[in-house]
Formats: structure tokens, C-alpha cells, sequence
């Protein structure tokens, strides 16, 4: 995962993605990575409450 992250252009963890980083790394997720709308709200939903 921080591999993907990296070559996504994002210089920090995970932890510290502001909104509009989450937003970005969530559209590749979706559009690259086909993952479900279900699947991406429980990620969010995860990535907000640990952040």
C-alpha cells in the first residue's frame, strides 16, 4: 500500500492525508482498483475515525 501511495505523488503516511488527499487516494481506489462504493465509505470510515 505505501508503494501505491508514493507512486500516487503523496509524500506522507496515510495518517496524515489531509481531506482532499483522502479524496484523491479514494477516486484511484475506485477508478483504477475497481473497488465498490460499499467497500470505499467503510475504508473512509476507517481512515477518519484512526485519523
Amino acid at each position: 500500500m505505501y508503494r501505491t501511495i508514493k507512486e500516487l505523488g503523496f509524500d506522507k503516511p496515510l495518517e496524515e492525508f489531509n481531506h482532499e488527499d483522502l479524496e484523491r487516494f479514494l477516486f484511484y481506489l475506485e477508478d483504477e482498483k475497481k473497488l465498490s462504493s460499499g467497500s470505499l465509505w467503510n475504508y473512509k470510515k476507517l481512515v477518519e475515525t484512526v485519523g
